[in-house]
């Protein structure tokens, strides 16, 4: 394993807590102090938008914030908007069942700001989409079976090629979902088809990684062995799939997002069941194969897609925790040492 690409570098990602706030920044001023809580924006459930669950990307000129929400907007089926650093949300697209709804994922920015994402639902078996920084929305791709259905997962943009590659739920060969490429002139191209049994199915909202040689990492929510837990796969760039990891439970169980890759080749995940607690695990993957549980979650379980920093450390959030929580932002250091950043609370959950 390689050293990753430089990929969507042009794009700054931002931790968003996908299922526990709509839009917020959290900021520390200084490393002994507790980290702070600002909502940007809160979603009403309307026209605006509703259930924010993807990532968000940032314009570093700017400080605008892109994202989708699954339902909500004109026509009830999803919405494409931007938050200002003041607040001040805009909706830009209104997603219309019959061409791609219900966009499950976040999207990715190219250099001229054109923005670009999957819809899970709509259509035949959902899209691939571009939105111009001029409102022009554009499907790139209408998913129908044979070449995968429900696209789930944020697409991963080659700044160099501009090509865009990423993963969809089931279709295929197998109806165990594919890996596919949607090259910058719009030719879709299915990498793997996922056959099922020792081969695994269902990358959900996993997505791919791609290193410096062009291969690409991601993974599986279920099979993947004797085990049916689930896998980390490796897909050469002739299509050869190796299977890097199974999953057997106190390892870990059901990735739903896939890993990252660090600047040697590490990759680092979370499943959220499994492990001592089966409140799912924070793993390593080395280059050499070795698989080490770097964190045994306790109550919480982890989701959504994780923020890799330069130092090799990771931020990611959690779904539920104890009693009347409602998950947590984390840090994970390289070497392991959880620290909760931020509790959310039902009193103050955003639109509570």
């Amino acid at each position: 394993m390689k050293p990753i690409r430089q990929i969507g570098t042009t794009a700054v990602r931002v931790a968003a807590l996908s299922l526990v706030l709509s839009a917020a920044t959290l900021v520390c001023t200084s490393p002994a102090q507790a980290w702070t809580l600002n909502i940007l924006y809160k979603f009403t459930g309307g026209s605006d938008g509703f259930e924010p669950n993807g990532d968000l990307v940032r314009d570093p000129a700017t400080g605008n914030l892109y994202g989708t929400t699954i339902f909500g907007g004109a026509n009830g089926v999803g919405t494409i908007f931007k938050v200002t650093p003041k607040g001040k949300e805009t909706v830009l697209y209104n997603f219309i069942d019959s061409v791609g709804s219900n966009p499950d994922a976040g999207l990715v920015r190219d250099s001229a700001g054109n923005l670009y994402g999957t819809a899970c639902c709509g259509g035949q078996g959902g899209i691939a989409f571009k939105l111009s920084t001029k409102g022009v929305f554009t499907v790139l791709h209408a998913f129908n079976n044979e070449d995968g259905v429900g696209p789930g997962s944020r697409l991963l943009r080659d700044d160099v090629t501009g090509d865009l590659y990423g993963t969809t739920t089931y279709g295929g060969a197998s109806n165990c979902g594919t890996v596919f490429r949607l090259s910058a002139d719009r030719k879709y191209k299915v990498l793997y088809s996922f056959a099922g049994g020792d081969d695994g199915c269902d990358p959900r909202h996993s997505g791919v990684v791609m290193d410096s040689a062009g291969n690409l990492y991601g993974s599986t929510w279920e099979m993947g062995g004797s085990f049916s837990r689930g896998m980390v796969y490796k897909l050469a760039a002739d299509g050869t799939e190796t299977i890097l990891h199974r999953f057997s439970g106190p390892d870990g169980e059901g990735p739903q997002f896939g890993p990252v890759i660090d600047g040697v080749g590490n990759l680092i995940g979370a499943t959220p069941q499994g492990g001592a607690h089966n409140a799912g695990v924070a793993f390593k993957l080395a280059p050499d194969g070795t698989y080490t549980v770097l964190h045994n979650f306790e109550m919480d379980m982890p989701w959504g897609p994780l923020l890799l920093q330069a130092s090799g450390s990771v931020y990611g959030v959690t779904q539920c925790g104890c009693q009347n929580n409602h998950g947590v932002l984390y840090h994970l250091k390289r070497n392991g040492t959880e620290k909760t950043l931020y509790l959310e609370r039902s009193t103050s959950r955003a639109g509570a």
